[in-house]
């Protein structure tokens, strides 16, 4: 009997050593991936002031480089890999929120350029970085907001079809309707 309550000891002492360890080890990986995911944000919010600012002997158009395209290369590639857990992460929301508030600001076609998958998940983070306890995060969301509503009122007034071309499945008005009704609400019914 001693034997047996030993063994099945030992047995859950291994077992809780394994479960330890492979926790440890996922956090290691949630880790690194939010290490190299704020790299890569950071480094397309580089190239995003090198467009703004450039210190370079060679003009853009002689190298033939549009940095937009290649911020929306950037942007195409990681917004999939940001999830709504990592952005509970405070640099790296404030990273992503930041290139995303500028991108919109700046490169507002590149946005209406992306996959109706890819505007989704976009669109989801505006609509989370709203809803955020970080003022700064709010602000840059209802920055992005502002610039894509003007982008799509332009392109509206200019005879296009605005972000509908880019086929994102609901109006444009949709969307903005749902984000003013999020908005009416914080403002209105939610301890905000």
């Amino acid at each position: 009997m001693m034997y047996c309550t030993v063994y099945n000891s030992a047995k859950n002492f291994h077992f809780q050593i394994s479960i330890s360890l492979s926790s440890t080890l996922l956090s290691e990986a949630k880790t690194e991936k939010y290490k190299d995911l704020r790299a890569l944000l950071q480094l397309l919010s580089s190239l995003c002031s090198k467009d703004l600012v450039d210190f370079s002997s060679d003009s853009i158009e002689a190298t033939g480089i549009n940095i937009s395209q290649v911020v929306f290369f950037g942007l195409h590639i990681v917004t999939p890999l940001i999830s709504l857990e990592l952005l509970k992460y405070p640099k790296l929301c404030h990273d992503y929120f930041s290139l995303l508030s500028h991108i919109v600001e700046v490169y507002p076609e590149t946005l209406a350029q992306l996959n109706s998958e890819a505007f989704a998940h976009i669109i989801g983070t505006l609509d989370f970085g709203l809803h955020h306890q970080d003022l700064e995060v709010v602000s840059m969301c209802l920055g992005a907001l502002k610039a894509l509503a003007a982008y799509n009122y332009r392109e509206i007034c200019a005879g296009k079809t605005g972000l509908v071309s880019a086929g994102h499945g609901n109006s444009p008005e949709g969307i903005f309707s749902q984000f003013l009704r999020s908005l009416l609400q914080l403002l209105l019914f939610e301890d905000y």
